[in-house]
């Protein structure tokens, strides 16, 4: 008896313990999965918007060099140095001046043939201790000096192609900067990493590290432990995220990606450490409620079954007489039936419970090892055990006993009824898993019925959207109607989830305030064995922040941030479409070159920020002049150009140029002061004077040095040189 006391509260103890070890592990692994699945997300985002930022400002910067060399006034200056070599040296200063302060450059400076300098503006940074080389002719450098700057050094050649000299430039690279330093804001131990391979070296790379590292720049090798580094992939040309080690052989969440095709890589990872942190923390509180719980059911189960267990080794009694039709009767009952003795001696078991157990003894043992040892009173006593049955597999039993009297009243022995609610229970506790991962996922879920009512809502739900569960159940999903789809959009939507059973996309809703919010909306039929319709379930995220993130990266690479006119990177794409549809159309447009005169003077009198002012001022006088299909834009500095679309002749183009003119020929109210302005204007028509962008640009500029030489305030369109 003692035995039996112990043996049975041992079991119960282990049943208890792994019930809730499974709970808590399964809580944890969720908690796990949907940590690592958002991380990773944003990791990868971030990044792959950084690498196109470097990217870009890469091109600009290098575009904008390219721009100085090819100037025909440049040209000319270099080819003038053996006849007049003080003229063009001061005409090359004053260019360098010029670009100095009109276009963003730190320095700029020119050499002749034989690379001797010339002219310099600026003052160029001395030898920085990292580098990274851009290209194989070691003429295009990023390099790191408190913030990012690009070096670049463009050969100058003539009209026949011959290397007159070259023009060398540093310029900051603001946007890139401001990119670099919000990076690590994804945790403590968050570090973003740009290398380039080593040249004489290709095993170690050199490396611009930000976070972690006590050091700046260092220098690493590719493949630590025979593993190789996330950075390894990067300059492989590959892109994506990985679970790894990193230099510090620290394990880390790692995106990798490679800038463009400029032989670097970039990095952004996270100590593993600290993703799982906050699971772990609450993984460590969920393991003391369970060992606690464990305890004190193991303590109760122990005092219920110790008193149980004596008075049923204390009852056996005579086994019952059955007769045949109670045993036909019982034997055919579609639930297990027996009868013990007061001293639990087996009287009778029926056929169900014996084939299910495979044969009557072992049935008996299975049923007294079960944890359903604990009735004394006179009503029935229903408890729940696992037991393994003929076919090897456990089943899960709801088990009635009932005390047995005879027809004095006196007990002689117990019934016990056991029913399979092996399948019930299963469904039970996936019901309660499922509820459980509902409540703690940070997606919205929204169930409807067949009529699109709402019938559940999870706390996700409410925190995205502002309603409760209350205010929202009974209602039709289209309450978070944003008002900025068409019927259209819905009519689609709705034709796909009947055709196809699920639908996903962005969306824009609203939330209860009022606030409109953009959402990753998945909408899935649910329906019965019959194939009906019977619910539609729908999973929804905000993404609010993570567009607007995307909008303003791609704001900052292609429009001007002074005076948000398109770049010069978007209005030579929008040049080259519009070429292409003139081209197909057979129809004229124009670009112009203007250049505000005696810009130079402004700063230097009034300072940058009235020479901003103005060039702000202009920006908005040239989107008076121009229709909305046409394209104003800046180059950089107090250089702006005008693409004129679908023209008749010329004189359309000169009569948009005279209207800039008078614009900007009116007073500028800078403060106190009243500023009068003039420009100059050159003036290119396709396909008559160029059927390329790069020559339209050319022959555009060409005219407007000339508008310039002839004192200003004047337009001229571009006429062949006799």
């Amino acid at each position: 008896m003692k035995h039996d006391e112990h043996r049975i509260s041992l079991i119960g103890f282990l049943i208890l313990m792994a019930l809730t070890t499974a709970t808590g592990i399964s809580v944890y692994a969720v908690m796990l999965h949907q940590t690592e699945s958002i991380l990773s997300k944003s990791l990868a985002t971030s990044l792959k918007n950084t690498a196109y930022l470097l990217d870009s400002q890469i091109t600009q910067g290098t575009a904008n060099t390219r721009m100085i060399a090819t100037r025909p006034f440049v040209i000319d200056s270099l080819m003038r140095m053996k006849l007049s070599p003080v003229a063009s040296r001061t005409d090359l200063q004053r260019v360098a001046e010029s670009f100095l302060s009109h276009h963003g450059f730190k320095a700029v400076s020119f050499y002749d043939a034989g690379d001797m300098q010339i002219a310099s503006a600026g003052r160029f940074s001395p030898h920085a201790d990292f580098r990274f080389r851009l290209d194989a002719k070691r003429s295009l450098y990023l390099f790191w000096e408190d913030q990012f700057m690009l070096h670049a050094r463009i050969e100058i050649l003539d009209y026949r192609g011959t290397r007159i000299g070259s023009v060398a430039t540093e310029a900051e690279l603001t946007p890139l900067n401001d990119a670099f330093a919000g990076l690590t804001a994804i945790g403590k131990t968050g570090e973003f990493a740009l290398c380039a391979p080593v040249e004489n070296d290709p095993e170690y790379m050199d490396c611009l590290l930000n976070r972690i590292s006590g050091r700046k720049f260092q220098r690493l090798h590719r493949v630590i432990e025979d593993m190789a580094l996330p950075m390894n992939y990067a300059l492989e040309g590959k892109s994506g995220i990985i679970l790894t080690k990193d230099y510090r052989r620290k394990e880390v969440v790692a995106a990798y990606a490679p800038v463009g095709k400029r032989g670097l890589g970039a990095v952004l990872k996270i100590d593993q450490g600290e993703l799982y942190g906050p699971i772990t923390a609450q993984l460590e509180h969920v393991a003391l409620l369970i060992a606690a719980l464990v305890l004190l059911g193991g303590l109760l189960l122990y005092w219920l079954m110790t008193p149980l267990v004596r008075q049923l080794a204390d009852s056996r009694r005579e086994q019952f007489e059955i007769g045949e039709r109670l045993q036909a009767i019982l034997d055919n009952a579609p639930v297990g039936i027996w009868l013990t003795g007061l001293n639990g001696d087996l009287r009778f078991m029926n056929k169900t419970l014996c084939n299910a157990m495979g044969g009557m003894e072992s049935g008996m043992q299975a049923l007294s090892a079960a944890n359903c040892e604990g009735f004394s009173g006179e009503a029935p006593y229903t408890c729940h055990g696992t037991l393994n049955f003929a076919d090897g597999r456990p089943h899960l039993l709801e088990i009635t006993r009932v005390k047995l009297h005879d027809y004095t009243g006196k007990v002689i022995g117990v019934i016990g009824i056991s029913t399979d609610i092996t399948e019930r229970q299963q469904a039970e506790e996936s019901r309660q898993l499922a509820a459980t991962v509902l409540n703690t996922i940070d997606e919205a879920v929204l169930v409807t019925d067949a009529t699109n009512n709402i019938i559940t809502v999870n706390p996700a739900f409410t925190a995205i959207t502002g309603y409760s569960a209350e205010e929202v159940i009974g209602k039709n999903p289209k309450l978070l109607s944003s008002g900025l789809h068409d019927a259209g959009f819905y009519r689609a939507m709705w034709e796909k989830l009947a055709t196809k059973g699920n639908w996903s996309g962005e969306i824009h809703d609203r939330r209860k305030n009022g606030e409109v919010f953009i959402e990753w909306l998945s909408i899935h039929q649910i329906r019965d064995k019959g194939g009906n319709l019977t619910h539609h379930v729908a999973v929804f995220s905000d993404i609010s922040q993570r567009k607007m993130a995307e909008e303003r990266i791609y704001h900052l690479a292609h429009y001007d941030i002074l005076t948000n006119l398109p770049n010069r990177t978007l209005f030579t794409d929008r040049l080259r479409q519009a070429i292409v549809k003139a081209k197909r159309d057979r129809t004229h447009m124009a670009l112009m070159f203007i250049d505000l005169d005696k810009f130079k003077q402004v700063n230097d009198t009034l300072g940058h920020q009235a020479g901003d002012s103005l060039l702000m001022e202009t920006a908005k006088r040239l989107k008076g002049c121009v229709r909305e299909s046409d394209t104003a834009g800046r180059m950089g500095g107090d250089e702006f150009v005008v693409l004129l679309e679908d023209i008749d002749n010329e004189m359309d183009a000169i009569a948009v140029a005279e209207k800039i003119l008078h614009a900007l020929d009116q007073p500028f109210g800078l403060g106190s002061h009243s500023l009068h302005i003039s420009s100059s204007i050159g003036v290119a028509i396709y396909p008559e004077h160029g059927l390329d962008d790069g020559t339209l640009i050319r022959n555009a500029d060409a005219a407007m040095y000339r508008a310039k030489a002839s004192g200003g305030a004047a337009k001229v369109l571009f006429s062949p040189p006799q």
